[in-house]
């Protein structure tokens, strides 16, 4: 008899706590999610002002003349505005055949990114393009290319 009233009165208990965990669960979880959206939303906001700003330097970029100039002058160009801007990995010049002609971080060997297809779609679309995660051919790290074409007002 004693055991049937600890029965009795136990189950309740034990219902009633498995019902409060699970609660706390599905609680927990509608909070992680809630974060999680949170801190995606941030990260976007965050890379989209990221890209914005590199946007911006390169479009200021495109119309100094240093740029145009000797190989000499442009690389000291571009490696003063890397020395200045924090988070990039390098900014070089494109010729219309694909060849790397200028670049902040000096090449050890002749580059051409032709085939890379944010080139590609820059010169077709001639307006700024955000690029692919891919492995970088003058500095050999994977890198987001961000490319804006050089127009010739002419």
């Amino acid at each position: 008899m004693v055991s049937e009233v600890v029965l009795k009165f136990g189950t309740p208990l034990a219902i009633m706590t498995v019902l409060g965990g699970l609660r706390e669960r599905e609680q927990a979880i509608h909070d992680s999610e809630e974060n999680l959206r949170r801190l995606t939303s941030l990260a976007a906001a965050n890379i989209a002002k990221s890209v914005e700003g590199a946007r911006q330097i390169l479009v200021d970029l495109s119309s100094v003349p240093d740029l145009m100039g000797p190989a000499v002058g442009c690389n000291a160009l571009l490696s003063e505005v890397l020395d200045r801007n924090e988070g990039f990995v390098n900014f070089g010049l494109i010729q219309m055949n694909g060849d790397v002609s200028c670049s902040a971080v000096p090449m050890l060997h002749p580059v051409n990114l032709g085939d890379r297809p944010h080139f590609q779609r820059a010169v077709a679309e001639r307006r700024f393009i955000a690029g692919n995660y891919v492995l970088g051919r003058v500095i050999k790290k994977h890198t987001v290319n961000l490319t804006y074409p050089v127009i010739d007002r002419a």
